[in-house]
């Protein structure tokens, strides 16, 4: 377990290239310069299900033995105390996409298996490859603002949903974008620090 010593922070994507930019300051020992876009650094993000809860939320997370291809479910956590399975390393990519890899295992890729795009598609883990199915756009809920919506790279009309509705156990997949509380995303900025996770300034949207 990660065990956060502050509430996370739950931001919309408006805030997220302040989020990325705030890491980039902080990778060059405190400099307040901070570029942008993001100068490419890496941040530490939790992607809770259309909550803000400080207490529970269904957060992303992989599934059983975390090893290539294990599928992608949503999981019931404390946010003060995340399981390194609910962390991603989220690192922006020179054409506006971002890239998911797994903080227990950053060989590992967030991955929409063998690039197939369309409604129902479970998604998993996979050796990281640079591929399209690879990566992902990070922007705003078009229906829920104080949310993010989560695409395909390939296929921006689709939105990573939970399928089912949200509850314990039930896959994140692709599906057709649309007005659902289940394509709602609230993401939690996560830093680490000897060892201890601990959650990052609160920025003002």
């Amino acid at each position: 377990m990660h065990r956060l010593t502050r509430i996370p922070l739950l931001i919309t994507a408006v805030a997220l290239a302040a989020a990325l930019s705030t890491a980039a300051a902080a990778a060059t020992n405190g400099s307040s310069t901070a570029a942008a876009p993001a100068a490419r650094a890496p941040t530490l993000l939790a992607f809770a299900a259309n909550s803000t809860s400080t207490t529970s939320a269904n957060f992303i997370n992989v599934k059983g033995h975390g090893g290539r291809g294990s599928r992608i479910i949503v999981s019931p956590a404390n946010p003060r105390s995340l399981p390194s399975k609910d962390i991603w390393v989220v690192k922006p990519n020179r054409n506006g996409t971002f890239t998911l890899r797994a903080f227990y295992n950053q060989a590992l890729c967030l991955n929409v298996p063998a690039s197939r795009y369309r409604s129902g598609i479970a998604l998993n883990v996979w050796t990281c490859t640079g591929g399209a199915n690879q990566k992902f756009l990070i922007t705003e809920s078009p229906y829920s603002p104080q949310y993010s919506a989560l695409r395909p790279y390939p296929a921006a009309s689709l939105c990573l949903a939970v399928s089912r509705g949200i509850a314990a156990g039930h896959p994140v997949i692709e599906f057709g974008c649309n007005s659902a509380k289940y394509e709602n995303w609230a993401l939690g900025v996560v830093t680490v620090s000897g060892g201890a996770a601990k959650s990052a300034p609160t920025p003002r949207l």
